[in-house]
This record gives C-alpha cells, sequence and structure tokens, in this order.
C-alpha cells in the first residue's frame, strides 16, 4: 500500500494546529509524536495505520519519514537568476 502525506497547507486548521502544538512540546515521547505526526498528515487513516504498523517501534524508520516528509514540504529557496 502506498501512504501519501499530505503538505500542511491541505490539512484541516485542526490537524495543522496539532502539528504546531506538537513541535512545542518539549519532553515528550518522541516515538509518540512522529506516529501522531504520520497519522496527522497521512491522506488515508487506514493506510497510515498499515505503514505504522509495519514499523512497529523503530524510531529510526519513523524519523526517517518525517524527515522525507519535511524535506519534501519546505518551501524551496529560490535559485539565483542567471546574470
Amino acid at each position: 500500500a502506498v501512504v501519501k502525506l499530505l503538505n500542511p497547507l491541505r490539512l484541516s486548521e485542526a490537524a495543522r494546529k496539532e502539528l504546531r502544538e506538537m513541535e512545542n512540546q518539549e519532553g515528550a515521547d518522541e516515538g509518540a509524536q512522529l506516529r501522531r505526526t504520520v497519522a496527522l498528515v497521512a491522506e488515508n487513516p487506514a493506510a497510515a495505520e498499515l505503514l505504522l504498523n509495519a514499523v512497529g517501534d523503530d524510531l529510526a524508520i519513523l524519523a526517517e519519514i518525517i524527515e522525507g516528509y519535511g524535506e519534501n514540504v519546505q518551501a524551496g529557496e529560490a535559485s539565483p537568476s542567471q546574470t
């Protein structure tokens, strides 16, 4: 199954708010935060659940998924113009 992770701008306001709040939580359970992030940004909750079950408690894989997601949703910098 393919799990499509949505750009935060395509999420509901409540989901975006929850993502922002999680980013500001210090000392929180990192694994739980990573799992919740995948669940929030996944287009299909059932596919997200399958992914999370397959990953299990492997924080390295969860972190890699979120890192790749973050890299893909960041606004790109403008390329310098050629003169």
